[in-house]
């Protein structure tokens, strides 16, 4: 028995023996390159092309079974010229020879250097591998999978490699039928060991270049990546991408990107996740977390980002744009966001939307649906903002062609232009709103825009103690733009309303307005030449500055009295009428205000009674003129028995006449025609002393001797006669 394991031990001994020479001696008998010219005949059989292994092979067999390659190439597509396809420096691999008789893979760093992979496609669209895929055959669609097929799957899954170190390789694209070409240079790729189911870490690095567009720079990324096969699920995690690139077609000519995330890719769900998502692109910093559905098919993203607050200013140099000219230099120097995204192929809709801008914050929800014509939605909530603020410096009107410095009219076709192709729908809301001067609070404007139709209602608001309450419609479907505007203005503080709307102080009181205004045109002076419509108003405990008719009529009396040797009354000093009630109507026809029953109740100097004036005019707006003829008396309060207080007239009215330039109106009482009156009086008195019949001399406070009189009057006597005719020679009558 003893002598029966001596055997077996020197037959395993004699075995061993063998093995290790042959390890020894199979390479030093055996050369590698002998076998070159079989090598590039079997490739040109497969493939067509030529495989030229210029360099040497090198073999080693224990412990590791080696091979190393050094310098080869395969050609190329013959109508893609001489440059080879294929290029490699050198390459080498390891198999742990031992595993293998335990049909285990364990594989040492594969290593490759100065690989260049050429790939390109001609205008007609040809690919110069399509002549490869012809050689090699494709596989049946549908081919079910063969028990080989599983064992492959299973081998994968016990495949270990040490890990992958390709240095100096170049990867490079040109496309001739697109006019591109892009290349990856000095690309170097390192990984730690590789084994199905556990982290790899890897890291890549490269320069790109670019023909269209012309771009340059640097791109690096690292990350830890863990792969199932059997589960189709693929995990990135740390992934810290890097790309610092230059070009003309870049904004600003440069573009620094940094992303960071954690990836996780379900093939078998179709879904990905990005968790703890930082992105840095010029001065946006990014972040939050995303869900992805229909990775493969229709990808649709869902997620939680935050837009860290950032320098507008700033960010629009570095991207090689103008910085707008506002007239507060000290807005647009705060953004930030904060907002949930759902978005698809042809969608995208922000929801809990948080927006900072400077002091201003904006909140609520927006999308935009089928991009190709957008359709936008929006419900929105402003807290406060000052937009004149944002607005160009105030500066000379530009001047127009005649020189008279107004400003041209607005092209309404152009200005309403974007109309025409709107879809749009929401409401705004504001707490305080100043726009032209004006502030608004209260604020809610619900806008809905298709078919180049926008109408804004309802467009609401509080403003100076008051309220706004009404409607607009821009309809800019057609060659001639129409605007409609439906408004009515309750309780308002006339004087900060027109003081911040047209830095005028000339008018105060508390107003109540309504207007239904409408007008078509293709500028802005045709609109305000087309405008019809009608208005109503009235204003109480009201002031007009620089506008005082009872002291211009007392004035003129004064002048009379002058007139007659008396002494001339002590009027009000001041340039300024108060006034108790102001109300009136108008039509408004081409433009032009028709007003007929104007009424305004001017309380007298320390409280004496009332003025009351009465008329109508018209004012042309298209001319911002106006020319009014008004009749003014005076007036006291007289209350009935069932204690209604009522304004009783006077004496006599005076003509007034109101006309002008409505920046700085004239106001004229009739003086030529009360001093008609009063010295056409004097006359009659005098002639009746010298002529008889003094009973025909009229009261001074009456308004008789007219010639409406005369001709009710009863034929006069001869002396009356003689009377009229004198009087008809001194004043036309």
């Amino acid at each position: 028995m003893k002598a029966l394991f001596k055997i077996l031990a020197g037959l395993l001994l004699l075995l061993v023996v063998i093995l290790v020479a042959a390890i020894v001696v199979i390479p030093m008998v055996v050369d590698p390159n002998d076998f070159k010219p079989q090598i590039s005949e079997q490739v040109k059989k497969a493939t067509g092309r030529d495989l030229t292994i210029e360099g040497d092979i090198s073999l080693s067999v224990f412990p590791w079974l080696g091979l190393e390659l050094g310098h080869t190439t395969l050609s190329n597509h013959a109508a893609f010229g001489a440059e080879p396809m294929l290029e490699i420096g050198q390459a080498g691999v390891r198999v742990k020879l031992m595993p293998l008789l335990q049909k285990e893979l364990i594989v040492d760093r594969l290593k490759l250097d100065g690989a260049v992979v050429r790939v390109g496609r001609l205008t007609d669209g040809t690919t110069n591998w399509s002549d490869l895929a012809a050689a090699g055959g494709a596989d049946e669609a549908g081919e079910e999978k063969t028990e080989s097929d599983r064992d492959e799957a299973a081998a994968l899954a016990g495949l270990a490699i040490g890990g992958l170190d390709v240095t100096s390789a170049r990867l490079i694209w040109d496309d001739a039928q697109s006019g591109s070409r892009y290349e990856l240079a000095a690309l170097n790729l390192v990984s730690g060991e590789m084994r199905v189911g556990r982290p790899i870490d890897l890291d890549l690095n490269f320069n790109l270049e670019s023909s269209a567009p012309a771009i340059a720079g640097a791109v690096a990324l690292t990350t830890q990546v863990t792969f199932d096969p059997d589960r189709a699920n693929y995990l990135l995690k740390g992934l810290l991408f890097k790309a610092d690139l230059k070009g003309e077609t870049l904004p600003g000519g440069a573009l620094a990107l940094k992303l960071q995330a954690d990836v996780e890719a379900d093939l078998a769900a179709d879904a990905a996740t990005l968790s703890d998502l930082q992105l840095e692109l010029f001065d946006l910093a990014l972040s939050g977390d995303a869900a992805i559905t229909g990775l493969q098919s229709a990808p649709m993203v869902e997620g939680q980002f935050k837009l860290a607050d950032l320098n507008p200013r700033t960010l629009l140099k570095t991207l090689g744009q103008v910085v707008p000219d506002t007239a507060d230099s000290r807005v647009l120097n705060r953004l930030g966001a904060e907002f949930s995204l759902n978005a698809s192929a042809d969608k995208a809709e922000l929801s809990e939307l948080l927006l900072r801008v400077d002091d201003s914050i904006l909140k609520g929800s927006l999308s935009v649906s089928n991009f190709a014509a957008p359709a936008s939605r929006f419900d929105l909530a402003l807290d406060q903002i000052d937009l004149d603020r944002y607005m160009p410096p105030a500066s000379e009107a530009p001047k127009s062609e005649g020189g008279t410095g107004e400003a041209e009219p607005v092209n309404l076709v152009a200005a309403l232009a974007p109309v025409a192709t709107l879809d749009l729908q929401g409401t705004l809301k504001a707490g305080q709103l100043m726009v032209s001067g004006l502030t608004l609070s209260d604020l809610v404007l619900s806008i809905k825009a298709r078919g180049g139709v926008a109408r804004l209602a309802p467009l609401s608001a509080k403003l100076y103690d008051g309220t706004l309450d009404g409607r607009v419609t821009v309809d800019a479907s057609t060659n001639r733009p129409v605007l409609s505007l439906q408004q009515t203005l309750s309780g308002v503080q006339i004087a900060p309303l027109v003081k911040d709307l047209a830095d005028n102080e000339r008018v105060s009181g508390v107003a109540n307005i309504s207007v239904d205004l409408s007008g078509a045109g293709r500028s802005s002076d045709d609109l305000l030449a087309d405008l019809d419509g009608n208005l109503k108003f009235s204003v109480v405990d009201g002031k007009l500055n620089g506008i005082n008719i009872d002291r211009d009529i007392c004035r003129a009396r004064g002048a009379l009295k002058a007139l007659q040797g008396g002494a001339a009354e002590s009027c009000d000093p001041s340039p300024d009428s108060h006034f108790s009630n102001m109300r009136g109507s108008a039509v408004v026809t081409n433009g032009v205000v028709q007003n007929q029953d104007l009424l305004i109740q001017q309380v007298r100097a320390a409280g004496k009674g009332y003025l009351q004036i009465t008329g109508g005019g018209s004012v042309n707006l298209p001319k911002q003129t106006l020319d009014y003829r008004l009749e003014a008396a005076r007036a006291e309060e007289v209350t009935d028995a069932a204690g209604v207080a009522t304004l009783q007239i006077k004496g006599n009215a005076i003509p007034v006449r109101v006309s002008g330039s409505l920046e700085s109106p004239s106001i004229r009482p009739d003086v030529a025609g009360v001093v008609k009156e009063k010295a056409k009086t004097k006359l009659f008195e005098a002639l009746g002393g010298v002529l008889g019949g003094g009973e025909a001399a009229t009261d001074s406070g009456s308004n008789s001797g007219t010639e409406a009189d005369a001709e009710e009057a009863p034929a006069p006597e001869p002396k009356e006669q003689l009377k009229q005719q004198l009087l008809k020679g001194l004043f036309g009558q």
